[in-house]
């Protein structure tokens, strides 16, 4: 009788290296791997049970490589002192007020002329403005203070510092756009000069007789540039359950595979397939480093180039054995990709499609055509019993027509993706493409109202869906157990284990509701204003220093920043806010008095009693004077205030045994009415 797994021998290695890395989360070091690699080296011997032994070992080398891969933290000769560091630039991303880049750091010193070599770590830098000619794979060298990231200590609030150590980054900085210089006369490593090609290609996207929409939807969805789609566009695409189609995945692959085969066309003719496949493996080996190797995208060119291997080798090809394959290769290079969302949702949707999406085709039929129509719906459905799971964890809601959304995108991206390929071309080449741009501009046009007329329908969206993320491994669980029972004879037991799993996360999803406390106060950690979020049951309300121009920006943005804590409590949204004014003002809570001081006169009124004095940046007076006129209980000082100042303050703080609290320091201030 042939071993379970047989068929999949490559299948215990990559679920071992999955364990072992997210086994890295529950704090565990690579000591602990001694016990997984004596079990499995014990159960590698015993040949019923070899694929155990190969599984735990496998644990074992994914928990080294996760604990290898974080990164140590700022040291304290580092921390908190402002120094010149130097390093090249990995990643940019711009946000609404600022731009922030990541820096692999490779120098650092007293001085620019001072600086020497340092073991490389990644730091994210956050600036109000950055030099255009800064790219990923410049050299930069930039002035300013280093400090660990710090969590927001509200309930519910984003797990920052988790983020970025699993991006491999230890520390962050805010730094002044004069306190950074571009090396320019540094060369690019090679790696971001192919990656500097996509550049050159939206140009030409722009360039051409392309509307904007069109022209943004292409860069998204065929160069991989996340920041041309607005966030609004992007809600929408979601809502429908198509978001998938902006963020580069298998399906681009897929199409971009297809057009090389219809641009190869003549090799294929001439019967040199061979030749054809190796341009091919090439030209998707390109691609992929030139969108930055992001995880869906690589395990999709690896997965092709498997393909196309078995062809040049005539060898029989396995999807299964590919798509673990490509896990391991992921998961050895970098073990941290394993915690992005691009990951999860990439394997989880493959692995589903390659269980479940053949079982469920209702037709056997061989005609091109119907194939691909059938394949449309059962694809989708596949899919989405993989990713329903890791989507609704992340953004809490369900696209109840996501299959309609798929069905009308899967007609619709295909000849886009493909004119926009021409479009290129005809670009570089210098020649007309007005046909093929109009011919796009129609099919964005058409995607976008079908984008829109799906949303429009009753009931487009379950939202609101909230569960603790321990709940998704009885869920994964269930599909591995669904898994086992496609390539083992008795398959009685693991398919009734995979139900029961199934069964049970769908139950603990609905019975792990929180119960909050009635009334909740948030001072937020924020740069340019002092952000204070009231909340009464499912009422929120936000009271800002911004003035009142600004005050629906601010709102907007902690709307966003605050997702999910207000989801989680029943709100929608902050539904009242009002712009603090120029003068001071006091906000009670239940039990205490808050003072937030901006600029006091002798005309001030005081409250009696203030438990807490909140400092805003547009006081900057002496914090000494202050403290004896109200004598508040304990001291809050504002992320927005002045560095100077903020360093001044607290220094005084200290100096004298003042209670005080730096949000700068500490991260946002919370309270809420059963604490007291």
């Amino acid at each position: 009788m042939r071993p379970p797994l047989s068929n999949l021998p490559l299948l215990p290695v990559a679920i071992g290296l999955i364990i072992g890395i997210w086994a890295t989360r529950l704090g565990l070091s690579a000591i602990w791997a001694t016990i997984p690699a004596t079990a499995g080296v014990a159960l590698i011997f015993f040949r019923p049970a070899a694929w155990a032994g190969i599984l735990t070992v496998s644990a074992a080398i994914g928990l080294i490589g996760g604990s290898v891969s974080l990164p140590e933290p700022l040291s304290p000769s580092v921390e908190g002192h402002e120094l010149y560091f130097r390093g090249i630039v990995t990643d940019i991303s711009e946000r609404e007020t600022s731009t922030q880049f990541v820096t692999e750091i490779e120098r650092m010193g007293t001085s620019g002329n001072n600086m020497m070599e340092c073991k490389p770590f990644r730091c994210a830098v956050t600036s109000p403005s950055l030099h255009e000619a800064i790219s990923p794979g410049s050299t930069v060298v930039f002035q300013g203070t280093l400090h660990s990231p710090v969590n927001d200590t509200y309930p519910d609030a984003f797990d920052y510092s988790s983020f970025l150590l699993h991006r491999g980054i230890n520390s962050t900085a805010f730094v002044a756009p004069d306190k950074i210089t571009l090396l320019s006369d540094l060369p690019q490593p090679p790696l971001y000069r192919i990656r500097a090609i996509s550049h050159r290609l939206e140009e030409w996207i722009y360039s051409s007789s392309l509307s904007e929409g069109a022209a943004r939807f292409l860069c998204a969805t065929l160069l991989g540039d996340a920041t041309a789609i607005e966030h609004e566009q992007r809600l929408a695409y979601s809502t429908a359950g198509i978001s998938h189609i902006l963020a580069l995945s298998g399906l681009h692959v897929a199409i971009i595979t297809t057009m090389l085969g219809l641009l190869l066309s003549p090799l294929y003719i001439m019967r040199r397939r061979r030749a054809a496949y190796i341009a091919t493996i090439a030209v998707l080996w390109l691609y992929a480093i030139m969108t930055e190797l992001s995880p869906s995208v690589t395990r999709a060119v690896i997965m092709a180039t498997l393909y196309f291997l078995s062809l040049i080798l005539q060898r029989r090809h396995s999807p299964g054995n590919a798509l673990a394959f490509a896990a391991i290769c992921i998961l050895i290079a970098d073990p941290l990709s394993l915690f992005s969302i691009g990951f999860q949702l990439s394997f989880t949707a493959v692995a589903t499609i390659l269980l479940f999406a053949d079982r469920l085709s209702l037709s056997r039929k061989r005609g091109a055509v119907i194939r691909f129509l059938i394949a449309i719906p059962t694809v989708s459905v596949a899919a989405m019993g993989g990713t329903a799971i890791v989507a609704g964890y992340y953004f809490h809601y369900f696209p109840v027509y996501f299959l309609l959304g798929n069905i009308l995108t899967s007609l619709l991206l295909p000849p886009m993706i493909g004119c926009g390929i021409i479009i290129i071309f005809a670009g570089a080449l210098g020649l007309p493409s007005g046909l093929l741009c109009s011919l796009d501009n129609l099919l964005f046009d058409l995607l976008d109202s079908c984008v829109h007329w799906v949303n429009a329908l009753p009931g487009a969206t379950i939202s609101s869906i909230y569960f603790d993320g321990w709940v998704m491994l009885p869920y994964f669980a269930g599909i591995l157990s669904l898994i086992l029972a496609s390539v083992m004879r008795r398959k009685s037991f693991p398919i009734l284990t995979g139900c029961i799993l199934l069964s049970f996360t769908f139950v603990a999803a609905a019975v792990t509701k929180k119960s909050y406390p009635n009334h909740e106060l948030i001072i937020l950690k924020d740069h340019l204003f002092t952000n204070i979020v009231y909340r009464h049951s499912t009422c929120s309300r936000l009271i800002t220093t911004a003035p009142p121009q600004d005050t629906a920006w601010q709102l907007d943005r902690c709307n966003r920043r605050l997702r999910d804590y207000l989801g989680r409590r029943g709100c929608d949204s902050i539904s009242e806010y009002r712009s603090i004014p120029a003068n001071d003002i006091v906000v009670r809570f239940p039990g205490k008095t808050f003072y937030i001081v901006q600029a006091p006169t002798a005309t001030s009124s005081f409250p009696d009693k203030i438990n807490y004095l909140l400092i805003t940046r547009k006081f900057k007076g002496e914090i000494g004077t202050i403290h004896e006129t109200l004598n508040p209980d304990t001291i809050l000082l504002g992320n927005d205030v002045h560095p100077s100042r903020h360093a001044r303050y607290a220094g005084y703080c200290r100096d004298n045994h003042i209670p005080f609290r730096s949000l700068k320091e500490e991260g946002s201030f919370y309270l809420n009415s059963a604490a007291l």
